[in-house]
Order: structure tokens, then C-alpha cells, then sequence
């Protein structure tokens, strides 16, 4: 595994950092550490481990001779000489009939030699914006979903539960191995892919045959300080714990201690992730037990029991890119279908709920052209009401300058959307951003993730940003449940 530590967690390292006049150096165990010198230029994280280019040299640009030939970025992932990103994004809006959608850019300029952006959107169907449908909207949750078995058959259960979330929904994820822990604190259900890509991952590790030891107890007791939380919002949500198991090591016993660890007020529920779960068991774990004869039985079941937030209003939500210069592509995202026409590319984010939210990244590439030139990236959101069947449409407008210099570059990265990027990397839903192609050969992203949860921790203090912090502890969180 590739590992690339960035060591800036003490003020002395900040500080050092800071002034600007360090420059990095892999050494031969593949940690990245920081000596005086004089050089000028930026970092690059490539397959190989990092490198070093300096200012005054000019990547190369890659030329494509056909549409069919797989996108290269002149370099690896940009990255500051001294590890410290010290920028965060200004968001523009798309804003449509019933729609908005807020985009953040990874950077404040592009390169001249041509390169690529990330583009975190956040797709939002106020309620307020559909009052005819109101009495369809559900009452938000709090739900905590406990992974407490070692098969595959719990990640379509997991999917199930998530896969109708709202704004206003809170969710974390904990998992019952390695003596319980949190894998995921509560975030906003907008989070969706990053939550189905952290279930996805804690339960793939727990596949791979190496039996962890499980504590049941001592994740519902997570589970229920989780739920029975009081958030700073002040909005009244129904509680939830979610328990998916598959059984094993359960006795009568051990589900009646278990079922205790639940509170008044929270409402717990158990899916058998396998068709081998005797019902007596589920039913001593929680007065929801959700069983079937087989798995199609308990996804309908657990379906049922997680709503959507309201009515389906948006149908066919399409978000395309074009530029000038040209041409600009979309290279990978979160989650959606990408396709490409003639005129434009967009990824496909299906329908969309009264009350739903949706977070995702995507991976644009940008086209070399003249430094000190206008680059204009146009995103246009297409949809349909649900209602009336009319389509809609709305644009916003990205207007960013070309520039040759790599430090200045590097130096002006947002670090608030390069963190969230990273942590859907480390979940596999955005895996060539960091890597390019040799990423499906690289086990982890563990060390660079790290860097990201102390550097967007530093911004989130020094720039006084409560939800910077937020998002570092939640990276920091995620990486240490996902730590081979």
C-alpha cells in the first residue's frame, strides 16, 4: 500500500509549513516529510509515491487523437509544497423551478498545459417548494444503522435503508467488530453515497475471512448515545437503530441483553442479513424483527419500514457540462450514469423526492489553452415535473483563469471539496481522482486521508468554520474505521 505521511500535526510542523520555505521528500519507507530549502513549486501525488515539481518547469500536455482513447491528466493530483491547503470553495448556484443546486469548485484557476477540476454538487428539493404534496412528507429520522455480520447479504440491506433519505435525515453507521466502534457520526442523509460506499467497505473487510471479534452489546450502546443525541438544529426527529446481523454467536441470552440496550424513545428494528437466523432470536432482539422466507422478502420488508421523504416531484434530473474553450468532459463521478452527446456531457441523478438531498463529486477535464485566458465552465440542470410533465431548465457558470505557474496552482486548492473528494475515494465511489489509472492497484488511501482530516482541520480553526471541523472529524472517523 501506498503510504504518504504528512507530518503537520504539531504547531511547530504548522508553522514550519506556513512560512512557506520547506520543500517534501519521499523517503524509502514512503513517508513524505518536509526539509528547508529554497525551491518553489508543488507536490504530486502519482501512483509512484510523491514527487516534486518545481515552478519553472512546464508539464506537458497530453494529446488525445481519438474520443475513444481513456483520459490522462498531465500530472498527478496537485498538491501544495508544504502540505497545507489553505483555501475553501465559494459555492454558485443552479436554481430552478422546484430545484437547486449548489456546486463548489477544487480550484480558483486551471492549468495552462490543461488538467482537470472537482466539482462537488449538492442537489436540493425544498418541501416549500411543493406544497400541493406536503401531507406526503414523512417525519425526518435519526437512525443508526449497526453492522453486526460477516456475509455479503448485508450490504443490500444497508442500501435498502438508505437509499430514500432526506435533507433533514441524520444517519451514522457503527460497526459491532474489532470490540465496536463508529464508523461513520451522523451526517445528513445528503451524504448518501458516502454512507452506501462506508457500509460497503466495513462489510467487505469483514468478508475476507478473518473472523474479528464482535461485541453486539457494546455496539448498540454506541448505537443508542448516537440516537438519543440532541443535535444542535433543534429539529424533532424520530429515532432509530437499525441492527443488521447474520446471527452468528447469538443466543437467547445474549438478544434479551442486547434488546436492553435500547431506550425509551428509540425505535429498534433487526434484519437477518441470511436465511439461517432463527426468527426466536431476531424477535428476543427487537419487537421489529424484519424476516422473510428469503432476501427479496426482507429488502421489501426493510423498504417499507424506511420511506421516502415524500412523493417522487423531479423526474429525470440530467446535469451537463460544456465550456469555452472546448472541448470539457466528464471523466468519473460519485454516483449517476455518465454519457456523452455531441454538444455536452451530463451524468444522470435519476428522480428526485420531495424533501431529498443529494451530495456527489464529479471529475471534469479541462482543456490546455493560453495563460492568462478565461476558462468558462457551464453546468445546466434538465428535469421534468412530475406533476405536469413540463421540462425545466436552469445554468450557472464557473469563470476561472488559465495559469502556467504550478506553486500558484497548488497553492490555490480549495481544501473543503479535495477533502470530501478524498473521502469518497477511501469508499471506492470516486477511485481515479487521486490515482488515475493504476488506482485499482493501490490498496488504500489511508495516509493521504489522513493529511486531508489534519489540513481541513487547520482551515476549519483558522478560519473560525464550524462545518470544516465537522467534515474532519468525519474523514478522521471513516479512516480509522477503515484502517487494514
Amino acid at each position: 500500500m501506498l503510504r504518504v505521511l504528512f507530518r503537520i500535526g504539531s504547531a511547530g510542523g504548522l508553522a514550519a509549513a506556513l512560512s512557506g520555505c520547506s520543500t517534501p521528500t519521499l523517503t524509502q519507507e514512503g513517508q513524505l516529510v518536509f526539509s528547508e530549502g529554497g525551491q518553489r513549486g508543488a507536490s504530486v501525488l502519482t501512483p509512484n509515491g510523491v514527487e516534486f515539481i518545481d515552478r519553472r518547469a512546464m508539464p506537458k500536455p497530453v494529446v488525445r487523437r481519438s474520443a475513444f482513447e481513456a483520459w490522462r491528466p498531465p500530472t498527478g493530483f496537485l498538491l501544495p509544497a508544504d502540505g497545507i491547503l489553505r483555501e475553501t470553495s465559494r459555492p454558485i448556484a443552479i436554481q430552478g423551478r422546484g430545484l437547486l443546486v449548489v456546486l463548489r469548485a477544487s480550484d480558483a484557476i486551471v492549468p495552462a498545459w490543461g488538467g482537470e477540476l472537482l466539482v462537488r454538487l449538492d442537489a436540493i428539493v425544498p418541501e416549500r417548494a411543493f406544497p400541493a404534496v406536503a401531507s406526503s412528507v414523512r417525519r425526518p429520522l435519526q437512525v443508526v444503522v449497526a453492522i453486526d455480520s460477516d456475509g455479503q447479504g448485508a450490504q443490500a440491506l444497508v442500501d435498502a435503508a438508505l437509499d430514500s433519505l432526506g435533507q433533514r435525515d441524520r444517519v451514522a453507521l457503527v460497526d459491532s467488530a474489532d470490540g465496536a466502534r463508529i464508523a461513520v457520526p451522523l451526517i445528513p442523509g445528503t451524504h448518501r453515497t458516502l454512507l452506501e460506499g462506508a457500509a460497503e467497505r466495513l462489510i467487505e473487510r469483514r468478508s475476507r475471512g478473518v473472523r474479528r471479534p464482535r461485541d453486539l452489546g457494546a455496539a448498540l450502546s454506541l448505537a443508542r448515545r448516537l440516537a438519543g443525541s440532541t443535535l444542535p438544529d433543534g429539529v424533532n426527529r424520530e429515532r432509530r437503530i437499525l441492527l443488521i446481523t447474520d446471527g452468528m454467536d447469538l443466543s437467547i441470552a445474549k438478544a434479551a441483553q442486547a434488546r436492553a440496550a435500547a431506550s425509551a424513545g428509540i425505535r429498534l428494528m433487526v434484519a437477518a442479513s441470511t436465511d439461517r437466523v432463527e426468527r426466536d432470536l431476531l424477535e428476543a432482539l427487537a419487537a421489529e424483527p424484519i424476516v422473510g422466507a428469503d432476501e427479496a422478502e426482507r429488502l421489501s420488508a426493510l423498504e417499507a419500514a424506511f420511506a421516502p421523504p415524500g412523493d417522487v416531484v423531479l423526474r429525470d434530473l440530467e446535469l451537463s457540462v460544456s465550456s469555452a474553450p472546448a472541448p470539457t468532459h466528464l471523466v468519473e463521478a460519485s454516483a449517476g450514469e455518465l454519457a456523452m452527446t455531441l454538444e455536452d456531457d451530463f451524468v444522470d441523478l435519476g428522480d428526485l423526492y420531495v424533501g431529498e438531498a443529494r451530495t456527489e463529486v464529479l471529475r471534469i477535464s479541462v482543456p490546455e489553452w493560453t495563460a492568462g485566458e478565461r476558462y468558462q465552465l457551464r453546468m445546466v440542470a434538465r428535469y421534468r415535473d412530475a406533476a405536469t410533465g413540463r421540462s425545466h431548465r436552469a445554468a450557472a457558470e464557473f469563470r476561472l483563469k488559465y495559469v502556467q505557474d504550478i506553486e500558484e496552482l497548488a497553492n490555490r486548492r480549495h481544501g473543503d471539496v479535495i477533502a470530501y473528494a478524498s473521502g469518497l475515494a477511501m469508499v471506492r465511489r470516486l477511485e481515479r481522482a487521486f490515482l488515475g489509472s493504476r488506482a485499482d492497484s493501490i490498496t488504500g488511501l489511508d495516509e493521504l486521508v489522513r493529511w486531508q482530516a489534519r489540513s481541513l482541520a487547520e482551515l476549519g480553526s483558522r478560519s473560525g468554520d464550524r462545518s470544516l471541523a465537522q467534515q474532519a472529524e468525519v474523514l478522521e472517523t471513516l479512516r480509522q474505521a477503515l484502517r487494514d
